[in-house]
Formats: C-alpha cells, structure tokens, sequence
C-alpha cells in the first residue's frame, strides 16, 4: 500500500515538473499542490512546487497567494532538508559537483532571495 501512495505522489510530481517544463504552469501547481499535501516531508515535491510557482508568477504577473505558498514550501523544505542534511554523509554531499544535483540558475536564486527577503 506505501509502494503505491508513494508511487502515485512521484507521479503527481514529475506530471506537474514536465507541465512546467512545456509551459503549463497553471496546470503543474494543481498537480504539485496534491503531491505537496500527499507528502508533506519531501523536500524535493516542496522545491519543485515553489520553482513552478515562481515561474508562473514570472509569466502571469504577481500573486501574493501564491507567494505565501511559495514561502510555506520553501520554509518545509528548508526544515526537512537540514534534517536530511544532518543525517547524512556530508563528504558524499560534496563530491559531486552542482550541477549533478541540478543547482538553481542565477536568476532562480535571485528570485528565491526576492521571495524570500534575503536579496543583498
């Protein structure tokens, strides 16, 4: 039963992460907002969400709804990531370069720090 609840919120979230990818980013905050409240303590669903949102408000124009549900998920990633980081193998962590763990653009960090007050 775990097997098939997990497998269908990876669906949700690679759905949601290619309609982005086409443009659809409308749609891929629909699919992304189930796969967030079906697994709340997956940090990579919760990224993933907050890009889309991000992009969507790039394209349509500022929504302060969405921003408060970007933050939300940027601030449930940040606390499940640091709880995984903490567990982990941080040596392993470092041996990869950036990329290999798909780093965030300039301009995405950008907007994240916009969001999230931090710019300098």
């Amino acid at each position: 039963m775990l097997a098939s609840a997990t497998s269908g919120v990876r669906k949700l979230n690679n759905e949601g992460v290619v309609l982005a990818q086409r443009g659809d980013f409308k749609t891929a905050i629909e699919k992304l907002a189930i796969a967030c409240n079906e697994a709340p303590f997956n940090p990579r669903i919760m990224m993933n969400a907050a890009w889309v949102i991000l992009k969507y408000i790039d394209q349509a124009g500022m929504d302060d709804t969405l921003i408060a549900t970007a933050r939300s998920h940027l601030a449930a990633a940040g606390r499940q990531a640091m709880r995984g980081f903490q567990a982990c193998d941080c040596n392993s962590r470092m041996s990869k370069p950036a990329t290999a763990y798909n780093a965030p653009t300039r301009n995405e960090i950008r907007q994240y720090q916009l969001l999230r007050g931090t710019d300098s």
